[in-house]
């Protein structure tokens, strides 16, 4: 059934920070490492060691399967480097470097990101999984089937491997009529059925957002 214009979001991102100081994390320099794609739905228990503690061969798995994680380590490099200004290493350079980046066998995300770290010379690196990313069927006026994006994202200090940060969003827009909750954020977004790459930019600002970062 075709759902027509009178549209909302269930968009409530989860994040929280790990062992932070309230003033901030310190952060010297940062690189957006190349979010990669999952084989499996993300579980609502996984917590931000359990996601850094997946292997690259298992769970999280650097494939194109879609186009998600190239937009989501778009978007936290776009929103980042507007919050942080020069200490985001220019995502080119670390497209560059991530070509030439082979983890080791049975590598976590957590390795992964430190040994890639250790590559770039930076004091942290973001990494993260793409869980979900399905586009909508139809147009901004009406849908068959919405938008649904799902992705976590981890702030690691390479000198020791902690998460000092842990984002996720899981989100499918959803019609007013379904659910008024979310109204305010409705209002803000415009009346319309947003496209996946969208629903992705507003949940990665949200996580961002989100962020205390010094």
């Amino acid at each position: 059934m075709i759902r027509i214009l009178v549209v909302l979001f269930s968009l409530f991102p989860v994040f929280a920070m790990a062992g932070a100081d309230p003033a901030g994390i310190g952060v010297d320099t940062l690189a957006i490492m190349p979010f990669g794609n999952a084989l499996q739905p993300i579980h609502p228990k996984l917590t931000g060691n359990d996601i850094a503690a997946c292997e690259l061969i298992g769970i999280c798995v650097w494939e194109n399967i879609n186009t998600g994680p190239e937009k989501v380590t778009k978007y936290f490099y776009l929103d980042l480097a507007g919050k942080l200004g020069g200490k985001v290493i220019a995502q080119e350079r670390v497209d560059s470097l991530f070509k030439e980046f082979v983890p080791t066998e049975h590598a976590t995300l957590r390795d992964a990101a430190m040994g890639f770290g250790q590559m770039a010379g930076v004091s942290h690196v973001l990494v993260g999984t793409v869980w979900r990313y399905e586009d909508r069927v139809g147009s901004s006026m009406s849908v068959d089937q919405p938008a649904s994006v799902a992705f976590s994202a981890l702030l690691i200090r390479v000198a020791d491997g902690n998460v000092l940060w842990t984002g996720r969003f899981d989100k499918t827009q959803t019609a007013l009529s379904e659910n008024i909750v979310d109204a305010p954020i409705f209002f803000k977004k415009g009346l319309k059925w947003l496209t996946v790459e969208e629903l992705t930019a507003y949940g990665v600002e949200r996580l961002v957002n989100g962020m205390i970062l010094r």
